[in-house]
């Protein structure tokens, strides 16, 4: 069997929404989200390449920051604190959308 190799950046469709959401999502799991944050001593190189991205416009991912964007919207739909039921909607949806992205590209089963 081979062994798929995930290297090659993915288009990851998103909705206006759900793009403001993962950047959100990001900026709260490295405790920049909002004024009560405990920021972490350094943001994953992944993260930021993610967040310039989006700010960018552009939205083809490598397979890392497609893993910290799933970390980061995971995460996000199990805070209990105040989140929109839309943000969390949104946040599953991206989770949803990166998992298949995943399943598609594994070699089938024998």
């Amino acid at each position: 069997m081979t062994v798929p190799r995930f290297t090659d950046a993915v288009a990851l469709d998103l909705s206006l929404g759900e793009a403001w959401l993962v950047h959100h999502a990001l900026l709260d799991l490295v405790g920049l989200g909002s004024p009560d944050g405990d920021p972490v001593d350094e943001v994953p190189r992944g993260v930021v390449s993610v967040l310039v991205k989006l700010e960018d416009g552009s939205r083809d991912f490598t397979p890392m920051e497609l893993r910290h964007i799933r970390a980061a919207c995971g995460r996000y739909t199990n805070r209990a604190d105040g989140v929109a039921t839309a943000d969390r909607i949104h946040a599953a949806a991206v989770v949803h959308r990166i998992d298949d992205v995943f399943f598609e590209r594994l070699p089938p089963v024998d």
